[in-house]
């Protein structure tokens, strides 16, 4: 693939903060003095693996079956090795396990870290978006002493830490990668950790939605739904909109609900529908029992919604009181739709799917968790009626957009947010405003 166009933008983002990242931050997996310095620990709670003690079997060996690393991330490190940016026995990425990693669940907890061998301190607070007692904790913070920081991660009782940490210049991902029958069985499950600016991003934009209306400025006149009772709400009051969140065999594994929370997670965070001129919660619900019938069916790659609808239709929406569904697919679409990473039938309706693999066709949507974020908070986006929309340029390049732009560019230049007249947006262009609008009938489905 060829990135020049894509490093000429991204040098020309970054300069403009190269002094403050060099004397303050954390160094890149690049830069590293050395390529045994890790991307990220927890220190006495963190494992690092060398790849060959997973992939050559011994007797004494733990049998770790398939590992569930993205398509993408190996074909990212693997251009890296044949362009000579990093050595030929060596990946862009760390396999590391977890020991206990967020012993004491508290509202508020730190939590001390290394980012490539630095020492560093979390802040974090609990997320309280959940329903159910399941074990699985979702935290949001900072790193202290790092401005424009952000932390989301996601902790369950077996030893696997989903999420990202962030600051300007960085994005670090850490994922679980084992396969359903042994994710858990090992006690400490393998994870990867790696960085968005060391993934191959696309060098043209991704057609990304199946929603065919074109990018067009939104209705801002105000449509503020105020039942009458206990029940009414504010433009400005947070609304709890429940959602059921389904997969299929292909995505599934014995931690995909943890997976599946931290995208959750991050889109109710501070950036997306938890910011202060949205103020929207998604409390999910997670189900996997037509799992089987979805992956028999021929029809989920082709016709994802409508095979979605059929298994969970809306009598069962209703029986289960949840307002939204979002399909997270395994599966590469294939037919009419066959260029889009998510599909939703837009307002007033109650459906959306959305993307979890790579897809090859045309440039390359690499499909690991930030385009998967990406992709769940963008299509349940249309479910409050935002709408397509480009609304942001810098020196001619468009180069950071809105998390409702039909076109995904990749990290940096996609963003998780909704546009308003603070946040990439102006007084034709804010998604905030229509979401705000609409969230209280979405919430009243149920």
């Amino acid at each position: 693939m060829n990135f020049t166009k894509r490093r000429i933008e991204i040098l020309s983002l970054l300069l403009l903060f190269i002094v403050a990242v060099m004397l303050i931050f954390p160094v890149s997996a690049e830069t590293a003095d050395s390529d045994n310095v890790p991307i990220f620990t927890i220190p006495g709670k963190t494992t690092i693996y060398d790849m060959k003690m997973i992939t050559e079997k011994s007797e004494s060996s733990i049998d770790y079956d398939s590992l569930k690393i993205p398509e993408s991330v190996i074909a990212s490190s693997d251009a890296k090795k044949a362009s000579g940016e990093i050595a030929k026995d060596s990946e862009i990425y760390d396999v590391i396990c977890f020991n206990n990693p967020i012993p004491d669940r508290q509202a508020e907890i730190t939590l001390p870290i290394t980012l490539y061998g630095k020492d560093y301190l979390l802040l974090l607070k609990r997320m309280n978006f959940e329903n159910i007692d399941d074990g699985i904790d979702s935290y949001e913070g900072v790193i202290s002493g790092i401005d424009d920081s952000h932390v989301v991660l996601t902790a369950d009782m077996d030893n696997i830490l989903c999420g990202f940490i962030s600051y300007p210049g960085e994005y670090i991902t850490i994922s679980a990668i084992q396969a359903s029958e042994n994710s858990r069985t090992t006690g400490m499950p393998l994870h990867i950790v790696y960085s968005e600016y060391d993934m191959l991003q696309p060098d043209e934009p991704i057609e990304f939605c199946g929603v065919k209306d074109q990018i067009q400025t939104p209705p801002l006149y105000e449509k503020i739904v105020k039942p009458a009772g206990s029940n009414s709400k504010g433009p400005y009051d947070t609304v709890y909109v429940d959602v059921l969140v389904v997969t299929d065999n292909a995505f599934y594994s014995s931690s995909w609900v943890t997976t599946a929370q931290s995208y959750i997670a991050t889109a109710n965070s501070v950036t997306s529908y938890g910011r202060d001129d949205v103020k929207v919660v998604l409390v999910p619900l997670y189900d996997a029992t037509h799992r089987f019938q979805l992956s028999a069916n021929s029809s989920i790659t082709t016709y994802p919604l409508e095979t979605l609808a059929y298994y969970y239709p809306l009598s069962t929406l209703d029986f289960l009181d949840v307002d939204l569904c979002i399909y997270l697919g395994g599966y590469d679409i294939t037919g009419e739709w066959n260029v889009a990473q998510g599909l939703s039938w837009g307002y007033d309706t109650r459906y959306a799917w959305s993307q979890m693999v790579i897809d090859w066709s045309g440039p390359v949507y690499n499909g690991n968790d930030y385009s998967r974020t990406y992709s769940i908070i963008h299509e349940i986006g249309h479910c409050f009626g935002a709408v397509h929309e480009q609304t942001y340029t810098w020196w001619l390049l468009n180069v950071r957009n809105t998390v409702m732009l039909s076109e995904y560019y990749g990290y940096p230049f996609s963003l998780l947010e909704f546009s308003s007249p603070s946040y990439n947006g102006d007084a034709t262009h804010n998604n905030a405003q229509i979401i705000r609008n609409n969230k209280t009938s979405v919430s009243l489905y149920t």
